[in-house]
């Protein structure tokens, strides 16, 4: 009976009849553990395949999903991808950022017939996992692009031998990748090669002498080192940096020297313009006074400083340096003749007074007996010793002429003396009215004027305009006194700044303006009755104006220029605009002539507004035609745009989410395929578009939350990984291989990272791993250098105890060597070496002690020599090349690695520290010779 109930409730999942299986499945909850065990039952058990597949579509869990997927039955497989697949879509994800799994995605990937769904997980995967999809995926999209990825060489020589009689595109692209790979390397061992040159050439330039083209010989070398890019070879880079340092301080020092030079030539050639300029201010100086007379006592300081200042400026101008002889005769020449000038025209105006009652007048001539003692005007003449060269003053002249011809009779002045009076105070009157407005030239003219026409008047004439005369005569020297002192330093740097101003470059209309105000200035100053003066002005103008004239002159060229580049520009766009298709037209392009068009007008600037004015309206109907154009086009564009937004609003409430997804995108594309709008109609439609699609992926962004805080999660466990290697980091001397490698797997084991993160963290954990590593290759380079350095000493103590052994000394007397040599290290090569040394000295005390001979010592110095690249003494390079001609002989050439030349200096080291007993003549120079050879060695 009981068997009869059972049969009879017997559960709807296990009737006999499958469509009653299938309808019982829609009933089931997978979220109830009952539920989901009946459904995973029926999944893989079931014998009706549709069962099977209504099961599968009923579970939601992707990690029973994948459980699913790796068991044997081949049955469910396809349908349990379907079901993933799905789930996958309706998450908006691609199908393999739901496996963690590598070997299970790479199945997928290779029974895949869709090739789009996993081309996105193909950068997640391993070299090898890639391989395997090159070779065996189904799918020729997946091969290909399996073959794109793979970076290494061995998988792709795998790929290329198993894809040959398989997949000719396979073939070809892993064989086309390969030749990449061999170029690369080819290429890499090409610069290097070429960067060992470059290296070699500074290091000869580095020895060579300086010569005028060295800077330019480092510049070159240097930008061909640059060309060749980052060396990765860090012994290289370091006979790079040595070679360079070397180079540029021989350049800078080479530098010094010759700015020195150009400093020294530049003082001689200042000296020489200094003694030029002295001589000519000198003859300026004579020829003043040769063409004006001395007037006053007032000239005597002028002409007192101006001889000593010059003395002063010659002394500097002749400081250490040779003067030729014909400067230096002229100059003392003009020297004498201005000291004597001088010193007559101060005798001469200090001892006048005792004459002046003949200065002007007739009676000097008439009756000079009575006058003056004839014997006291000739001591006078004679004291005054008044040089040739200059003319004497009117007064020297009367005595001389009265000294000369005491009796003769001067000539009656037949003027009317009404009428002289007459001119006289018109003169007086003019020069009254030339001395307020300080018009220095017309004042002397007129009183040198004044003055001639006294010399000819009565007595009594003279008499009544002497006191006037003598008043407007010290105005006068005023006059100069200021026109010397203010007007000429004025002038002279108006002429200083002119010629600056020609030296400059400025703007031509600035230039012009400058040359304007210095002009209006000039003339501000009365002008200069120094013709040179005014000559050096005017050649300074005329030449400040010479670009300006080229300018102006271009100008006006260059505005007719403009007109005609406008007019061509206006013919181009009335040609476009009448012959364009404006049914079937590229917007874009019509805007982008639009815009250029306006910019080259703008560019053809500057013209001439008359010609312009009728192009200039031509081309603005022009343009109001073209933008009609582009209005009406941008009008239509709106009108879609508008239709976009208000059909994207519509879906933000849709259902399904995924069909409101791919409407949002399609009418994204449709958006991108309008043409042109105005930017501010754009901006305005498209945030209202952008608005609608935020609320559509809103939804979205939910269902992705769960996704973000896994990833969150493990991008947190990455950080960790990190912070924990920087923790190992620190104490990298005491980490081990297989700690930096748990660390790589530990990372690998992370679930997937978004592509960004992953870059960054594995770069972040690579960069702290090799600094580990280097750290750990310096500590280990430091203790081999220490070791190097510690067997060189307690080998000469070694040779130091064989030489005591020899002289008659014994080991007892040696027991701290004995000690130091016992506690080395017996698992250390070098110290392997030591002991082995010592060892043999310790088994020769009981017989003579052997010694190998000079040469041989000698010769295996020198071969440590060429080992370490150094080179040998003067008198053992016949030794040494014997030496270099037998490497050759054996095959040893000069283009070893660097690798192979160390592994042959620390072979004739370890031979050299072998040696026990050095002959003693030689035994100082050769070690001191290996001293240098370690240096190197440890740096």
């Amino acid at each position: 009976m009981s068997a009869f109930l059972k049969k009879l409730f017997k559960p709807k999942w296990k009737s006999s009849n499958a469509i009653t299986r299938k309808e019982y499945i829609s009933t089931l909850n997978p979220s109830a553990e009952e539920d989901n065990k009946i459904l995973l039952d029926l999944a893989r058990n079931d014998a009706d395949n549709q069962v099977r597949r209504a099961a599968i579509n009923k579970i939601d869990s992707i990690n029973i999903l994948l459980s699913l997927y790796q068991e044997p039955s081949d049955l469910i497989k396809p349908a349990v991808k379907d079901r993933l697949e799905g789930l996958a879509k309706s998450n908006a994800l691609p199908i393999y950022e739901l496996i963690t799994d590598e070997a299970l995605l790479t199945e997928l990937i290779l029974n895949s017939e869709n090739a789009e769904q996993y081309l996105g997980a193909l950068v997640k995967l391993s070299s090898t996992a890639l391989q395997s999809i090159a070779i065996n995926a189904k799918l020729n999209q997946l091969r290909l692009s399996a073959v794109e990825l793979v970076v290494d060489e061995e998988p792709l020589v795998i790929i290329e031998k198993q894809a040959k009689a398989k997949d000719k595109k396979v073939y070809q692209l892993a064989k086309s990748k390969l030749k990449e790979i061999k170029a690369s390397k080819k290429q890499l061992a090409e610069t290097k090669e070429k960067q060992e040159t470059v290296v070699k050439s500074l290091e000869i330039h580095a020895n060579s002498e300086t010569v005028k083209l060295y800077s330019a010989k480092l510049t070159s070398l240097l930008d061909a080192w640059n060309e060749l890019g980052e060396c990765t070879d860090s012994q290289l880079r370091q006979r790079f940096e040595a070679s360079k340092q070397a180079c540029s301080i021989k350049s800078e020092h080479f530098k010094q020297a010759q700015e020195e030079a150009v400093l020294a030539q530049q003082k001689i050639a200042q000296q020489i313009e200094e003694r030029i300029e002295t001589l000519n201010t000198l003859d300026q100086t004579i020829e003043r006074f040769k063409q004006a007379p001395i007037e006053s006592a007032s000239d005597l300081p002028a002409l007192d400083a101006i001889i000593k200042t010059q003395e002063t400026r010659w002394l500097e101008a002749t400081k250490g340096c040779s003067v030729e002889k014909t400067g230096q005769t002229r100059y003392q020449q003009l020297m004498r003749d201005l000291k004597h000038f001088l010193k007559s025209a101060q005798f001469f105006i200090s001892n006048k007074d005792q004459f002046s009652a003949l200065e002007n007048t007739e009676s000097t001539v008439d009756n000079s007996d009575s006058t003056t003692d004839l014997n006291k005007i000739k001591a006078f003449i004679n004291d005054v010793d008044w040089p040739n060269e200059f003319p004497s003053p009117p007064l020297l002249k009367q005595l001389s002429k009265a000294a000369g011809s005491i009796t003769d009779k001067r000539k009656q002045n037949s003027q009317d003396t009404a009428k002289l009076q007459q001119q006289i105070e018109e003169q007086l009157t003019l020069l009254d009215k030339d001395l307020s407005s300080r018009a220095l030239k017309q004042s002397s003219q007129r009183f040198k004027e004044l003055n001639h026409q006294l010399q000819g008047a009565d007595k009594a004439v003279v008499s009544q305009y002497t006191g006037k005369l003598q008043l407007l005569g010290k105005q006068l020297d005023e006059l100069r006194d200021w026109h010397g002192y203010a007007v000429t330093p004025k002038q002279t740097e108006l002429c200083e700044q002119v010629e600056r101003l020609a030296e400059q470059h400025l703007a031509p209309q600035i230039k012009a303006d400058k040359i304007k105000e210095l002009q209006d200035e000039w003339k501000k100053l009365g002008g200069s009755s120094d013709q040179k003066m005014w000559m050096r002005f005017k050649a300074g103008c005329d030449a400040a104006y010479a670009p300006c004239r080229e300018y102006f002159e271009e100008q006006k060229a260059l505005k007719r220029s403009n007109v005609e580049k406008r007019k061509t520009i206006c013919q181009q766009v009335s040609d476009f605009v009448a012959q364009n298709d404006w049914e079937n037209t590229d917007w874009k392009a019509v805007e982008k002539i639009n815009r250029a068009a306006r910019e080259e007008w703008k560019a053809c600037y500057p013209v001439e507004f008359k010609e312009n004015k009728a192009v200039q309206k031509s081309f603005n109907e022009l343009l109001a035609k073209l933008d009609q154009y582009l209005d009406d086009e941008r009008s239509r564009n709106k009108q879609l745009k508008q239709s976009i937004v208000e059909k994207t609003q519509a879906l933000i409430t849709h259902e399904p989410l995924s069909e409101a997804i791919e409407g949002a995108k399609a009418l994204q594309s449709e958006w991108q395929k309008i043409g042109i709008t105005l930017h501010k109609d754009d901006r305005n439609l498209w945030k209202d578009y952008r608005a609608a699609c935020d609320e559509i992926f809103k939804r979205r962004d939910a269902a992705n939350e769960s996704k973000q805080q896994a990833i969150n999660e493990a991008v947190a466990q990455a950080e960790a990984l990190c912070e924990e290697a920087e923790n190992i980091s620190a104490n990298d001397e005491l980490t081990s291989s297989k700690t930096l490698t748990e660390l790589r797997q530990r990372f690998k084991a992370i679930p997937p990272l978004p592509k960004k993160d992953h870059e960054r963290l594995s770069h972040k954990l690579e960069e702290i791993i090799s600094a580990i590593k280097s750290e750990q290759v310096k500590q280990n380079a430091e203790k081999e250098s220490a070791l190097w350095l510690e067997t060189n000493r307690i080998t000469k103590l070694i040779r130091n105890a064989a030489e005591g052994l020899q002289s008659g000394d014994t080991l007892d007397n040696m027991s701290a060597l004995t000690d130091e040599i016992n506690d080395l290290d017996q698992l250390i090569k070098l110290n392997n070496i030591l002991l082995t040394t010592w060892n043999g000295l310790k088994d020769e005390t009981s017989k003579a002690l052997s010694s190998v001979s000079s040469d041989e010592a000698k010769k295996l110095c020198i071969q440590c020599e060429i080992a370490a690249e150094l080179d040998s003494p003067p008198d053992d390079q016949k030794l040494r090349m014997e030496l270099q001609v037998a490497r050759l002989s054996q095959g040893i050439n000069s283009q070893q690695e660097t690798s192979n030349k160390k592994d042959e200096l620390e072979k004739y080291l370890a031979e050299w520290f072998q040696l026990c007993l050095i002959p003693k003549e030689v035994r100082t120079n050769l070690e001191t010779r290996i001293d240098h050879v370690l240096a190197k060695l440890t740096h």
